[in-house]
């Protein structure tokens, strides 16, 4: 069953399966091997490395040497990941002079090549590329696959003429991208050539997010190259929000730091051209909105990126950052390349106080989506007071959110109670926004909390409708908090507040969830007559059926005493 909980891509639950299931090596070795071989590969889906190395480090003494080089090359593996090269090296030394019989040529084949890698990981180019031309001379590259992996070294100890030997042939579709690459360091292709191979490639129907990032990597190079700020831009942002970790490869070093820094080259030369004045912050805002009116978004968000780093005044850097960050999240995948933009600068933002308020709250938000409270929290380290140019009512909104999911829940109720006592009355808009956070509240089981708010918002409505409403949505947290009469009367308040009369979809739900809550609250006498109100007034057949139900259920119940609560 775990392994089909990995298949399945529940790979939590597979874990908290063998937590649960796995034997002591000591009483059933055979029973903790099957296991553990799937909490590894469990992990290895996750790309758990570090816990990959704890697991492999613990492993019991009993082991077969074939089973521990099994083991210990997984952890070879979760330490090359983890860029640890002299830890890696030392797992390989005990693999290749363990004392016992002769590796498997395979076996012994891919320790070498993982040799190779771990220099590369300590930045020992020279040792890197000795094992590599040893290697090379021991063995004939045996796949295609295998001739890659040889590229790519070739191409990190900067002989990118001996990793186009490799790849000149029975080059695969995967592997594209790393033949132009090759080609570009070497030369052999033009930068606008390569440039527009790896677009055409990059646009392919139904290529994977990570095929597809390294394509967009290779186009970034090639325009990066060639100092063309505008095609550079716009293949880092597709890379930038497509790669599932960044940097994706040493071969493809793109961070944020790479994005910010195409932007202001862009912004400073499109400044200049039109003779724009760093400090005149009013002629680079007019820049960046004329930019946006009339379509070329690159242009625009260069032109922000360089306001919001060079403005002299501080509410122009906001604009400049607010813009930079609205637009950004206009595009594909915008929430993770605003992700990497702040998040995976380090040179920009070397830590989370250092990226602007106007923007750190969006990525609180996003962290609390996403489930990582501790970033989260840091995230939310003096945001009390809305930035100049934030509209102060969605800024508090919004900082109650991730207050209220982010593990502060009762400082975001406290927030809300003073928005709520502060605001004179609620439009329809304003109230639907505080609705969406009292929502988070109710699905965060805290139904009293969100109870006392809508109560508290109710008076302050301008609209009867959204007073209907918010009847029904305390009426909810009512029956979450057990309290079946009250919310029986509340659903029927919602139900009769406009029209007595009134059978429309919103007056039949609110009838309905009534009756139901009457029933659990002993007044079954009274759930049936609503009910048989309600089938007076339905032509729906899916609804006289399932009201038809409810009533021969509800009839067959003995009498119960009321609840008067």
């Amino acid at each position: 069953m775990a392994r089909g909980f990995v298949q399945a891509g529940a790979y939590s639950l597979a874990l908290n399966l063998v937590d649960d299931r796995q034997p002591a090596y000591a009483s059933d070795p055979a029973g903790w091997l099957q296991w553990e071989r799937v909490r590894l590969t469990a992990l290895q889906k996750q790309l758990a490395w570090k816990a990959i190395s704890a697991q492999i480090a613990a492993l019991p003494k009993g082991l077969t040497p074939v089973q521990r080089a099994e083991f210990v090359t997984l952890g070879v593996r979760a330490e090359l990941a983890l860029a640890h090269g002299a830890r890696a090296r030392r797992l390989l030394r005990s693999l290749l002079w363990r004392g016992e019989a002769a590796p498997d040529a395979a076996q012994l084949r891919l320790w070498r090549r993982m040799l190779i890698e771990s220099y590369l990981d300590d930045g020992q180019l020279e040792d890197a590329r000795l094992a590599l031309l040893n290697y090379q001379l021991d063995y004939t590259p045996q796949s295609g696959k295998e001739r890659a992996v040889l590229a790519r070294v070739w191409l990190r100890v900067n002989e990118p003429k001996r990793a186009l030997e490799l790849l000149s042939t029975k080059l695969q579709p995967d592997t594209h991208w790393l033949f132009w690459l090759a080609s570009l360091r070497a030369g052999s292709m033009a930068a606008t050539t390569v440039f527009k191979q790896a677009v055409k490639a990059a646009g392919a129907k139904n290529l994977d997010a990570e095929r597809a990032a390294r394509l967009w990597g290779v186009a970034a190079s090639a325009a990066l190259q060639q100092h063309d700020w505008p095609k550079a831009i716009d293949a880092l942002e597709r890379f930038l929000a497509l790669a599932p970790r960044v940097p994706l490869t040493p071969l493809l070093p793109f961070d944020g730091d790479a994005l910010w820094d195409a932007y202001r080259s862009l912004g400073m030369q499109a400044g200049n051209r039109a003779k724009l004045l760093i400090g005149d912050d009013a002629a680079w805002e007019k820049a960046a909105k004329e930019a946006h009116k009339s379509g070329h978004e690159v242009l625009s968000r260069a032109y922000n990126a360089t306001l919001a780093k060079s403005g002299q005044s501080s509410l122009a850097r906001s604009t400049g950052y607010r813009w930079l960050g609205a637009s950004v999240l206009g595009l594909p995948q915008g929430k993770r390349l605003l992700d990497r933009l702040f998040l995976n600068a380090p040179k920009q933002f070397a830590t989370t106080a250092d990226i602007p308020v106007v923007i750190r709250l969006v990525l609180a938000n996003d962290a609390v989506d996403r489930g990582d409270l501790t970033l989260a929290a840091s995230l939310m380290e003096g945001l009390d007071k809305a930035p100049n140019g934030e509209d102060p009512y969605l800024w508090s909104l919004r900082l109650s959110r991730v207050l209220v999911l982010g593990g502060r829940p009762k400082a975001g109720v406290e927030r809300l109670h003073k928005l709520i006592a502060q605001q004179p009355s609620f439009d329809r808009k304003q109230a639907d926004q505080l609705m969406q956070v009292l929502f988070d509240l109710q699905s965060t089981k805290q139904n009293a909390a969100a109870l006392k708010l809508f109560e508290a918002l109710y008076p302050k409505l301008a609209q009867a409708q959204q007073q209907r409403e918010v009847l029904f949505w305390e009426a909810q947290s009512c029956e979450s908090l057990g309290e079946e009469a009250r919310a029986a009367r509340l659903y029927m308040q919602s139900a009769l507040l406009l029209d007595a009369n009134a059978y429309g979809p919103w007056g039949m739900t609110a009838r309905y969830n009534a009756a139901l809550a009457m029933s659990k609250a002993g007044m079954t006498a009274d759930a049936i007559r609503v009910l048989q109100d309600l089938l007076a007034h339905t032509q729906d057949p899916a609804r006289v059926s399932v009201l038809q139900q409810k009533l021969a259920e509800l009839q067959r119940l003995p009498p119960q005493p009321a609840q008067i609560n």
